[in-house]
């Protein structure tokens, strides 16, 4: 079993119901799970986490600005995994794109330290 973070932000509430269900998912399959609203939390966790998730909306192609401060504010990790995976719209006739999003938050994280084994989008 392992101890798992999922680090969010919602602009509309369509995040933090997808990490919601991922968290279910997680702790149905065993691992400690620890929610964590960067919104209302922006002082990253002091304890140590096996993986931690990212998950945040895309705003104008990008990540939004509250979850770049977090993660320049986040302590340097040693041997955590961790994964990107970023909320966008999406219909009938059109994909959804994370334009540079996604890959620019695995950078921050890897430049962290964190072993980014999963990025994608929802």
């Amino acid at each position: 079993m392992s101890q798992v973070c999922i680090h969010y932000f919602s602009g509309t509430g369509n995040t933090e119901r997808s990490a919601r269900i991922l968290e279910s998912l997680l702790s149905a399959k065993g691992e400690t799970v620890t929610l964590k609203n960067i919104e209302h939390e922006p002082i990253p966790p002091v304890e140590r986490f096996d993986a931690h998730i990212f998950m945040f909306c895309i705003l104008s192609w990008s990540a939004p600005a509250i979850m770049k401060r977090y993660i320049r504010s986040f302590p340097r990790s040693g041997g955590s995994r961790g994964a990107v995976l970023a909320v966008f719209g999406g219909g009938a006739d059109y994909d959804g794109d994370a334009g540079q999003g996604v890959p620019q938050i695995a950078r921050m994280l890897r430049r962290r330290g964190l072993e980014v084994t999963l990025t994608g989008g929802i």
